[in-house]
């Protein structure tokens, strides 16, 4: 499972979170900031439960407010969330598909947004 903690899209169309601009919710007040982060937390919650229950499922799930991963520096096989962790999209799918789901790699970011920095920092 590839999933953002701060996912733009379900932020601004399921949330109506329209503050959320350029994968960076630095435009929000603080009550929306909050919303956000408790949105996060929520998911991170589900994920943490599903991976309690299926062995085969892996997930990497960073701090950012993106959808996807094909913006920005996301596209580079080097992007390591959170910064200076050597937790890599790559390193993720390819652990995953070597152990044959057989194991799991649990790559999720509790950290709120923008303490990640490598995160906060994409559009900076």
């Amino acid at each position: 499972m590839l999933q953002p903690g701060y996912d733009s899209w379900q932020l601004m169309n399921i949330l109506g979170e329209n503050c959320v601009q350029n994968n960076t919710l630095k435009d929000c007040d603080g009550s929306l900031k909050q919303y956000a982060h408790e949105y996060k937390n929520y998911q991170n919650n589900l994920i943490k439960e599903q991976l309690k229950k299926k062995n085969n499922l892996s997930v990497w799930s960073p701090s950012c407010v993106i959808h996807c991963y094909w913006q920005n520096e996301q596209n580079s096989p080097n992007w390591q969330v959170p910064e200076n962790s050597g937790n890599t999209i790559d390193l993720i799918i390819k652990e995953y598909l070597q152990s044959h789901g057989k194991y799991q790699v649990k790559l999720i970011d509790d950290e709120d947004w923008p303490v990640n920095g490598k995160c906060a920092n994409l559009n900076e």
